[in-house]
């Protein structure tokens, strides 16, 4: 009880006993279908990731998420492409259809002394580790909600810097090892860097 969301995913892991792992943030929704198709996409070995759409419940109106779907052969290939996806896709847990064998064999867990990105620390162990493709799914099933200025209010914690610090360094570094620190990836990457 109120562990946090690293624990919580963590504890999630340790129970699961079937052949992937989906998270699914506690206000968000997926369709009835999400899932199974993420499997199938699966089928060749490929970290499968859903599209999304941002729902903005307090507004009353769902925007899909403007990201394009394509598969991938390799995460290597995948990197190469990191700028139409970094901050959305490649940030996130949720909305991936993880090889369950992976993680546990791996010993893969969420860090529990960070709280603002436990998310791309996770997938840059998930990336390193995977062997196979990914395929980025044209599905919009998943449903990412906003609530207004709710994310505002949260109390300011001064470690948010070095948390930030830490997700950008292991990033620059997984580009760097992978030689995909591109002229486009290195601008994206600084821009958000210095947003």
């Amino acid at each position: 009880t109120n562990h946090g969301l690293s624990a919580t995913r963590n504890f999630g892991i340790q129970e699961a006993t079937g052949d992937y792992y989906f998270f699914l943030d506690s206000d968000d929704y997926i369709d009835h279908d999400c899932i199974d198709e993420m499997v199938h996409a699966s089928a060749d070995g490929s970290l499968a990731i859903t599209n999304y759409q941002i729902d903005f419940s307090d507004e009353g109106r769902i925007i899909p998420a403007p990201q394009p779907c394509r598969s991938y052969a390799s995460v290597k290939a995948f990197l190469q492409d990191f700028n139409l996806y970094f901050a959305t896709k490649s940030n996130f847990v949720w909305g991936k259809l993880y090889k369950a064998s992976t993680i546990r064999d791996n010993g893969l867990s969420f860090d529990d002394s960070v709280a603002l990105v436990e998310d791309i620390l996770f997938n840059i162990q998930y990336y390193k580790l995977h062997q196979g493709g990914i395929n980025l799914l044209n599905n919009k099933g998943y449903y990412y909600r906003q609530h207004g200025t709710t994310t505002l209010s949260k109390k300011f914690d001064k470690r948010m810097f070095d948390w930030n610090e830490q997700g950008y360094t292991a990033v620059r570094d997984f580009l760097m090892t992978n030689d995909a620190m591109t002229d486009k990836n290195r601008k994206h990457f600084y821009h958000n860097v210095l947003g």
